[in-house]
């Protein structure tokens, strides 16, 4: 840490002294708290759910499973002791904390940097994790380089757009998109970006079983990490026919679209007009007396003017199935974002309704 070497049987007193220090930051200040929840005698660890499977709330783990999560991160990838990791995320989420951990229980050489949308990578590592917005403004900042240095690199938190992918498949690096939650104590599938033979489609790591339920939505087994219940997702998955292992997610169950009846995964709509939009937006939905529902994209900006307006309207034509197209374009600035970055949608587009400009599509 910090380009010091600090043995683990030294690292109760450390985090002791780094809390009393006033000149310990805050993020410092939460990786050090962190370390010496982990390393005391409790069995369990509090974490704060997202709400991947439903209302976001508390979750009670024990440190055990958080120990075979890290492990099995390990042995995919091939880390060993000693290799140097960094850890550019915020530790109040499960991403950062088991950062943590997977350097305690592998002994990996743990660096940190304070978490930003263009994180400090100074020097060459084996192993991190960004988010998809930190990747993106590393390559929009011209730090494409500083990607490569990253010999293991994980992205994950949300899913990746076709231009990112793109820019991400000449490095000679190893990147990996995974698929996790809180309640899976991180990642339980991946993919290589950068494989010549990617395919888009992730394969979940040993020891990990999955099914889909009524709404075909994903449903995990995952005893070592989980427990022996299964968990059930609000995510929306599709199977390979050629190897029912590997699995894509088309979308949410919280987020589909009732309109006339007609099923919309807005995600799918998102994918189509990546790169027409020339603001941040997403597909969501406003109330509709025929339809019930009617599907409207929602754009961050302040009002449209005629050729805005008119670009997006050549954008949403390219969508061929009429009954998916967007009939409405909301504008409202700013979006309402979580903490790490996701917009929220529905406190999004019930702003929309108060107070942005509506126009007909």
């Amino acid at each position: 840490m910090e380009g010091k070497r600090i043995y683990r049987e030294d690292l109760p007193d450390l985090c002791i002294k780094k809390k009393k220090d006033p000149e310990t930051g805050p993020f410092e200040q939460e990786i050090f708290a962190f370390i010496q929840d982990f390393l005391s005698p409790l069995k369990t660890i509090h974490l704060h759910t997202s709400g991947s499977t439903g209302t976001p709330g508390k979750l009670v783990v024990r440190k055990e499973k958080m120990i075979r999560s890290a492990r099995m991160t390990g042995n995919f990838l091939g880390l060993k002791a000693g290799d140097k990791s960094l850890l550019a995320l915020p530790v109040n989420y499960i991403a950062g904390k088991m950062m943590i951990v997977r350097a305690l229980v592998l002994g990996l050489d743990l660096w940190f940097t304070r978490p930003s949308s263009t994180p400090d990578i100074a020097q060459d590592y084996d192993f991190s994790a960004l988010t998809p917005m930190q990747v993106t403004q590393l390559l929009k900042t011209g730090n494409k380089e500083k990607i490569a240095r990253i010999k293991n690199l994980l992205i994950g938190g949300g899913p990746l757009s076709h231009s990112l992918e793109s820019q991400l498949r000449s490095l000679p690096n190893r990147i990996f998109h995974t698929y996790g939650m809180t309640e899976t104590l991180s990642h339980i599938a991946m993919r290589r970006i950068n494989d010549p033979d990617n395919t888009g489609w992730f394969s979940p790591l040993p020891g990990i079983h999955l099914s889909s339920g009524l709404q075909q939505n994903l449903v995990i087994y995952a005893p070592d990490i989980i427990g022996k219940k299964a968990l059930v997702t609000h995510d929306i998955v599709e199977f390979n026919g050629k190897d029912n292992r590997l699995f894509r997610i088309l979308g949410r169950t919280d987020y589909i679209i009732n309109s006339g009846g007609i099923k919309t995964f807005p995600e799918e709509i998102e994918r189509k007009l990546e790169n027409r939009i020339p603001f941040p937006f997403f597909i969501g939905s406003i109330p509709d007396d025929i339809l019930g529902e009617k599907i409207t994209l929602f754009t961050e900006s302040g009002k449209l003017s005629p050729q805005e307006l008119a670009d997006i309207h050549k954008a949403v034509r390219s969508i061929t199935d009429p009954y998916r197209r967007p009939r409405t374009a909301m504008a409202i600035y700013p979006f309402l974002y979580t903490e790490s970055g996701k917009i929220k949608r529905k406190e999004t587009m019930q702003k929309a309704l108060k107070s942005g400009s509506s126009y007909n599509l």
